[in-house]
């Protein structure tokens, strides 16, 4: 999936609201956002279309890069990381229903670098959106093996990237490994083998 400009994206209804939902997905732009500009790729929305939990990342303004959430209770909350255009990033973005006590975390490479757990967000999730949901200049999210669960998600394998001259060539397989029956491997037809040549499908 290639989501380009300031809101391009895809929204998916589970279905079924959930008191603790992860997204997980592999993310990739070509080019990074500008100084004090943020470019928001994942969106978990309340079943009442309330709340939301977002995240992303930014450059604040000194040109720094952050990856960031932008939570219910504490508005944005970021962590320095060095983040380039080009390169692959697994994201997952975890919700967790509570008023006081909710989570809203973030783990990138499937390490922990965000975990706000003083959440005030009250009403399960039901709503999920992926893409360019936000960006504050016109920008790119190439998207990829989007899965939604109840639980942290798993893939098998681990996401392989081949680099060869000018081609990179982006090798995964679609067969998606869940750890509870409830996770839902979405769109799944959309996401085939992916395949880049100086950063153009082919």
């Amino acid at each position: 999936m290639s989501a380009t400009s300031a809101a391009n994206d895809a929204v998916k209804d589970i279905g079924t609201a959930q008191s603790d939902l992860f997204v997980r997905l592999r993310f990739r732009t070509p080019a990074l956002v500008g100084t004090s500009q943020f470019h928001t790729v994942i969106d978990i929305i309340a079943s009442d279309w309330g709340t939301e939990l977002k995240a992303g990342y930014r450059k604040d303004g000194s040109g720094n890069t952050q990856w960031f959430i932008n939570a219910p209770t504490g508005g944005d909350i970021t962590q320095a990381a060095t983040i380039l255009a080009d390169t692959w990033y697994d994201l997952i973005l975890r919700r967790k229903t509570g008023s006081g006590d909710g989570i809203a975390a973030l783990y990138v490479n499937e390490s922990l670098v965000i975990n706000s757990t003083n959440q005030t967000q009250t009403t399960n999730a039901q709503y999920v959106v992926v893409g360019t949901v936000e960006a504050s200049t016109s920008s790119t999210a190439f998207i990829d093996d989007v899965v939604v669960s109840d639980v942290v998600p798993t893939f098998a394998p681990s996401l392989t990237l081949i680099s060869s001259g000018s081609q990179r060539k982006l090798l995964h397989i679609l067969d998606l490994m869940y750890s509870s029956p409830e996770a839902e491997d979405w769109l799944q037809s959309v996401f085939v083998l992916d395949v880049f040549v100086e950063g153009v499908f082919v």
